[in-house]
């Protein structure tokens, strides 16, 4: 039986760079994209491709995540892509 990450496991793989996290939103999402519309709660944003994909196609987004360094990467993102309204937290 596989164990169920902990908050642990995952902030040791945010000390390098996550297999998921591709640099890019993933296929599943760009697949319904046109689909989506108003406001997104991306949860478990990880460093926030997703929603900052959808916010740059007009979409309100919010994105939340467990661990601090994710969402660190994910406002740094969107400072350096020019997102001028977002929304990062950080849930206890």
């Amino acid at each position: 039986m596989t164990a169920v990450p902990n908050r642990s496991t995952f902030e040791s793989i945010y000390a390098g760079q996550p297999p998921w996290d591709i640099g890019r939103p993933q296929k599943a999402f760009l697949d319904v994209a046109d689909r989506i519309t108003g406001s997104v709660l991306d949860a478990g944003c990880g460093t926030g491709e997703n929603a900052l994909y959808f916010a740059g196609r007009g979409c309100a987004v919010t994105g939340i995540d467990f661990l601090e360094e994710p969402i660190r990467r994910a406002k740094q993102k969107a400072t350096e892509r020019g997102c001028r309204r977002r929304s990062w937290s950080k849930t206890p």
